[in-house]
């Protein structure tokens, strides 16, 4: 094994558990960080069925070569699923989206005849490594970066009619990097049918991969709150070890600060302070922090944040609210109209004029 064969094996271990850390994780986003820990747990074995190919490893283990080839075509439906679950609080997958699969089963049923094949038999096909049907292989090389491509379009576009504050990734990363490694997947294609097959054009498309994985090993690390409320706490903090606080109460004042945001809207008021909601609530503001932090998977700043953000689109997408955006923003709970904007481009992706007139256009148009 080389260096970068090394490096690639050590990566997918990695991988597979940061996968493990995600979908045991608890709180609001659990959901949507399961689906994204089944992402990268199928990157992750792909990697290493990578790493058998360059070794000749597969030669050993014959039955197990291909195996995870086609996990590049639900790359693509996982994160449309995350990203759903992310922006529509409460979604999950429906029967009905089980069309995503198709192209993953298509491929799955050509792929049967190899599947079907001794262990000898296979060994030849692997040792020969070449086509036994050319004009398939590309077919299904072209479904393959068609396919990657279509999924990019779709996360990009989605985030232009996400209306959704809760979510602090914005979705145009996701498509961002997917529409890279399609893109990195064309040109791998494009190579090693113009010219050859070469070990470095494999290395760099999965390095292409390798990178994104390191991010979201970082956010988990670093920023556990950019993935939706994942937390490690044996790894992260002991802030909250020597708390006297039941999870019964933690679930109650968890409850009771549910209703002062829903019912009351306590963030509509621009002065309101940790302090205020801990006097509303008879506790420790250490308590009310606490709550905050490990069941809403946030600080209390960007809990209210989010909260004005939310109510700041409802009154832009009144139509019979003919308010500027000053009065709206402090009708929705800011003091100012800089914080207001600042904000409201990070949750929103655009700034309130913008989100205002394409909203006018979505009306003009007769769209939603």
């Amino acid at each position: 094994m080389d260096v970068w064969q090394i490096l690639f094996l050590i990566a997918a271990g990695q991988g597979i558990f940061l996968a493990a850390l995600l979908f045991f994780g608890q709180g609001k986003w659990q959901y949507a960080n399961q689906i994204l820990s089944l992402f990268i747990l199928l990157f992750s074995l792909n990697t290493l069925e990578n790493v058998a190919y360059w070794t000749q490893y597969q030669l050993q283990m014959p039955h197990l070569a291909g195996t995870t080839r086609g996990f590049v075509f639900l790359f693509g439906p996982l994160l449309w699923w995350y990203v759903n679950s992310v922006s529509h609080h409460g979604w999950r997958v429906r029967f009905s989206d089980m069309v995503h699969l198709i192209p993953f089963v298509l491929y799955t049923i050509i792929r049967i005849p190899f599947y079907a094949l001794d262990a000898d038999a296979k060994r030849q096909v692997l040792m020969a490594d070449t086509y036994a049907n050319p004009g398939l292989a590309l077919f299904i090389q072209v479904g393959l970066c068609t396919h990657l491509l279509l999924y990019s379009i779709l996360l990009l576009r989605a985030d232009r009619t996400s209306h959704a504050p809760e979510s602090p990734i914005h979705t145009y990363r996701i498509g961002f990097g997917l529409l890279l490694y399609a893109i990195t997947f064309v040109t791998y294609y494009v190579f090693i049918n113009a010219i050859a097959l070469n070990p470095s054009y494999d290395y760099v498309l999965s390095l292409i991969g390798i990178i994104a994985l390191y991010q979201v090993g970082y956010l988990v690390v670093v920023k556990p709150d950019a993935l939706h409320g994942f937390k490690i706490k044996e790894l992260l903090s002991k802030k909250y070890e020597k708390s006297t606080l039941t999870e019964m109460e933690a679930r109650t004042y968890r409850q009771q600060i549910q209703s002062l945001l829903h019912t009351e809207k306590i963030y509509l008021n621009s002065e309101l302070r940790l302090s205020d909601v801990a006097s509303r609530l008879a506790i420790s503001t250490h308590h009310v922090s606490q709550v905050i932090n490990e069941y809403f998977g946030k600080s209390f700043h960007e809990l209210l944040t989010e909260y004005r953000i939310k109510e700041a689109v409802r009154l832009l997408d009144d139509p019979a609210n003919e308010e500027k955006l000053l009065a709206i923003a402090l009708n929705a709970g800011f003091n100012n109209k800089t914080s207001f904007h600042t904000a409201f481009r990070k949750y929103m992706g655009c700034s309130p004029k913008e989100y205002k007139e394409r909203r006018k256009e979505k009306v003009a148009t007769g769209g939603d």
